[in-house]
């Protein structure tokens, strides 16, 4: 008998913060066999506007609004994604944060892993910069956000940390072949910088906001800590899911290369 796929993703406050959470929902119903939605204490209209995702496979569960600030420090991260992963009933897990898509191609080979006879599977992230049709292309220490990460694993698993991914024995046959697009870097410029201080200053608990971000006075700069060399052509076509998504957003920001 075939193994069971679950996936999961927690947000807080995604509309305001300019999250594609819509098209990730999407994105996991279409993949796995089971999925958790966690609203971790949304107060900003999308605790309503997540249930029109709730069906036979897909499970809403909402927080009171008072729930995100029980937790400070990047731990509250990991907490939320292994409280929504524990709502599986699968033998195997694949978690997906909100601004991160899948395209289905990917989806025959993320269900050849999971039949064989391993704990977990390496995945490689695409950090989409600018705009959609760029990456970032630099080396690992000067990343914002891991590009090889742990994010399928059998449910036995936990996120760890930041929750960027599962903490398991991974294997790394399948790394070019299960690709994550993160679309975080090209959220609407006039939004990116609060959602960045939001992280900064209320997840990370930094004492002081960062000043390349002050400086940009609300409207965020992607060529404020990377310059044009450091950006590729896009090395995979976006996922079916947020296609729409990035046009619009390439749309509203402009940014010329």
């Amino acid at each position: 008998m075939s193994k069971t796929l679950g996936g999961s993703l927690f947000f807080n406050n995604p509309e305001s913060q300019d999250y594609c959470w819509r098209e990730a929902i999407r994105c996991l119903q279409a993949m796995c066999d089971e999925v958790v939605v966690l609203d971790a204490g949304s107060d900003d209209g999308s605790q309503d506007l997540v249930m029109e995702f709730e069906n036979e496979k897909t499970k809403i569960v909402r927080l009171p609004a008072s729930e995100w600030n029980k937790m400070r420090g990047k731990e509250k991260l990991s907490h939320y994604t292994n409280v929504a992963k524990g709502m599986l009933t699968t033998e195997w897990h694949f978690n997906l944060q909100a601004d991160e898509s899948v395209a289905s191609w990917c989806f025959p080979f993320i269900r050849q892993a999971i039949e064989r006879d391993e704990e977990a599977f390496f995945c490689t992230r695409i950090n989409m910069w600018g705009n959609s049709k760029h990456q970032l292309n630099v080396d690992h220490s000067r990343t914002p956000v891991g590009t090889k990460i742990v994010r399928l694993a059998k449910t036995k698993y936990y996120s760890v940390g930041d929750g960027e991914g599962i903490f398991a024995p991974a294997s790394w046959d399948f790394l070019d072949k299960i690709i994550i697009h993160h679309a975080g870097f090209v959220r609407n410029k006039f939004i990116h910088t609060k959602k960045i201080e939001n992280m900064l200053m209320n997840v990370f608990c930094h004492n002081e906001m960062d000043p390349k971000i002050t400086e940009m006075k609300g409207v965020f700069d992607p060529f404020s800590s990377f310059s044009k060399d450091d950006l590729i052509p896009l090395s995979h076509p976006l996922p079916e899911f947020i296609k729409e998504w990035c046009e619009k957003r390439d749309e509203i920001n402009q940014i010329i290369f």
